[in-house]
């Protein structure tokens, strides 16, 4: 093949906006990269197909244009998979180019088409990052190596002195967007916080020396491994030339410049979202609360609708129990909804003995949204837990009821799973004696939402707050709370947290 049959005929190439587009490219990848193809040409076929590649993966793993009608951890992972290995297989044919004879002389590619070359195999390897931690996995082997390969590569052929500024950016946002531990953020989320950090990571510095008393909270590389950053230093050699330190105070300045600019538009972002990513790249992340490892089974609700309709249900057995005569009282408003609502589920449900937790996975207590899972480790304000089922596929931001002796409501906060493992999930722990409510703004009664209320909490120091669904409701500053058959005005006082999928609020009752 030469070039101008190559031009011609990837100018009669026609890509869907599908994953099969993606496939069709890294088959043609794969059997370019196994082909003996003379370097130019091999070269001006991957700087051509680099744009195609890019927006193709940025459309097909955009949210939400994944269909949310596919099976999560099949069709949708299948999309990320493939982009995810075309973008590897682009970075390897650069990477192949880079090792031959004919790439270290000075007379075959000139400086510019070299520059392209690190730069664009550093893009790829970059897009591929964002897409596997999208699916919360770990870089596949050789990607650290591969990125510090090229890195390498640029200093020793001249490059960063021809164009430092192209090569070192690149680098420095895949270490940045790695840095800012992106498990802890919504795939929408890390789309946002990727971008971002493509303006920002420019401010990152990589230093040889650090000051002794930053030297722990500074995390190295080591640019002849296949590692990632990492703050163990008791295995660093400060006379290595291959160590060098990531410096990203910089970059968290800006993005708190960012969190207070009223300019910044964009969607799913918010400030308290940018406020975390910027204490992240701080370096400063330790634990408020010492975590101790227990290993105890719990039933965990995800889902606000699957939770709102558990924390009914479990309302509806209190006030049976609770009544000695074993009846409802039929004059309080709403019971006859709620017996309506839940009569069908609730048949010949028993109530659930706390202290006897093999009740617990009954199949009569369990439906569709109720998992099983193990607590590995909890603090004051959190919990580490284990999450095996593949029925239900936990998100990032989304709410988590988790029930022991009482119901325990908490954010997930982080992700990890990798394919030795099961999913390993980080929750914060928001509230307890939770209840369903609904909630509606002065003015317009009849417009009703569900929520959440969880009482304020003097032991873990939270506050009272409700939690909604981030489904376009804003309350006013004063609103109408519908709990326990009546309504009482509160006012909201302050915006507590926000993710891509909820909110939650502050209250105070007002008399």
């Amino acid at each position: 093949m030469n070039d101008m049959d190559f031009l011609r005929w990837l100018k009669s190439l026609t890509l869907d906006d599908n994953a099969k587009g993606c496939e069709q490219l890294l088959h043609i990848l794969l059997t370019l990269n196994k082909t003996p193809v003379v370097g130019k040409t091999k070269l001006l076929i991957l700087n051509k197909l680099t744009p195609v590649l890019f927006q193709l993966t940025a459309r097909i793993t955009s949210q939400p244009s994944i269909n949310p009608n596919l099976q999560p951890f099949e069709d949708e992972n299948t999309v990320f998979e493939y982009s995810i290995w075309a973008c590897a297989e682009l970075a390897n044919g650069y990477k192949l180019i880079s090792l031959e004879d004919s790439f270290k002389k000075n007379t075959y590619y000139s400086q510019q088409q070299k520059l392209l070359l690190i730069s664009h195999g550093l893009q790829a390897l970059g897009r591929a990052l964002l897409y596997m931690s999208q699916l919360y996995s770990q870089p596949f082997a050789t990607f650290w190596s591969d990125c510090f390969h090229f890195y390498r590569l640029a200093h020793h052929n001249g490059t960063m002195g021809h164009s430092s500024d192209t090569i070192a950016t690149a680098f420095k946002h895949i270490l940045v967007f790695y840095l800012s531990r992106p498990n802890q953020f919504s795939p929408q989320e890390m789309r946002v916080v990727y971008t971002l950090l493509g303006q920002y990571s420019a401010y990152a510095k990589l230093l040889k020396n650090v000051p002794e008393k930053k030297f722990k909270g500074i995390p190295y590389i080591h640019l002849r491994s296949d590692a990632p950053p990492s703050t163990l230093v008791d295995v660093i050699d400060k006379d290595d030339p291959y160590v060098l330190h990531v410096a990203t105070a910089e970059v968290a300045s800006q993005v708190l410049d960012a969190a207070y600019d009223k300019e910044l538009q964009h969607p799913y972002t918010d400030q308290l979202m940018l406020l975390r990513l910027a204490k992240t790249l701080t370096s400063n992340c330790e634990r408020k609360h010492t975590r101790t490892k227990v290993n105890d089974p719990c039933l965990a609700v995800t889902n606000f609708d699957h939770l709102i309709e558990y924390l009914q249900k479990q309302e509806l057995d209190d006030d049976y129990s609770h009544n000695p005569k074993g009846y409802l009282d039929f004059k309080g408003t709403g019971a006859l909804h709620k017996i309506s609502a839940s009569l069908g589920s609730s048949f010949g449900r028993k109530s659930i003995n706390p202290d006897e937790t093999s009740t617990i996975w009954s199949s009569a207590a369990q439906n569709a949204a109720d998992t099983r899972v193990n607590l590995i480790d909890k603090s004051k304000n959190g919990f580490g837990l284990v999450w095996s089922s593949k029925r239900v596929k936990p998100k990032v931001g989304n709410i988590i009821g988790l029930q022991q002796k009482i119901l325990e409501i908490g954010f997930i906060r982080w992700l990890s799973q990798s394919e030795e493992t099961d999913i390993i999930l980080g929750v914060e722990l928001v509230g307890i004696n939770a209840q369903a409510i609904k909630i509606s703004n002065p003015g317009h009664p009849d417009t009703e939402i569900d929520a959440i209320y969880l009482p304020k909490e003097e032991a873990s120091q939270q506050a009272e707050s409700v939690l909604l669904l981030n489904n376009g409701f804003s309350p006013d500053e004063y609103i109408f709370i519908k709990k326990e058959h009546k309504s009482s005005r509160y006012r909201q006082m302050k915006q507590l947290h926000s993710t891509a999928f909820l909110n939650r609020y502050q209250i105070v009752e007002a008399h």
